[in-house]
């Protein structure tokens, strides 16, 4: 009679070979997983521009109070969502300008100010700042102003 439960070694085996053979395949599958770098600093660069954007600009038009006189670098990071330590730790930089007739009429700019002249250099060192930039046409009371954007990112992204 069987009273152990198994019959032949062979099971104990069986089981610590599988056992093996699945631990192995869920390391090798972790090792390779979290040994990828990620380098997010165009993803941020473009996420930080389209925020901006955003938060003076709606339908192609100004929203409201974007031209007062009390309207600064920190009014527009409020409505942004932007924690201003943040980018002002050296990461990061942002510079908004609105155009009227290639004059420009008001900007905005924070952040480290070497970024602007950073953005301009070619190459894909790691100690350059990736860049987004964009433009576009907004109207206020039929006006049109052009909006130019340049924002930057050099926050290093460790491994994931």
């Amino acid at each position: 009679m069987n009273t152990k439960g198994f019959e032949y070694l062979d099971d104990i085996g069986t089981f610590l070979f599988v056992s093996v053979v699945l631990l192995g395949a869920v390391g090798t599958v972790m090792w390779v997983f979290f040994s990828v770098g990620g380098d997010v600093r165009g993803v941020e660069a473009e996420t930080l521009g389209i925020k901006l954007i955003d938060s003076i600009v709606e339908n192609g038009n100004f929203k409201a109070g974007v031209f007062e006189e009390d309207f600064r670098d920190d009014e527009l990071m409020i409505r942004a969502g932007i924690d201003k330590e943040i980018i002002n730790d050296g990461s990061f930089y942002f510079n908004l300008g609105i155009y009227k007739n290639g004059e420009l009429e008001k900007e905005f700019e924070e952040g480290k100010g070497s970024f602007k002249v950073g953005c301009n250099l070619k190459g894909s060192s790691k100690n350059l700042p990736v860049c987004y930039e964009r433009e576009l046409v907004v109207f206020n009371e039929d006006e049109k102003f052009v909006v130019k954007v340049l924002t930057g990112s050099n926050q290093e992204g460790g491994r994931i």
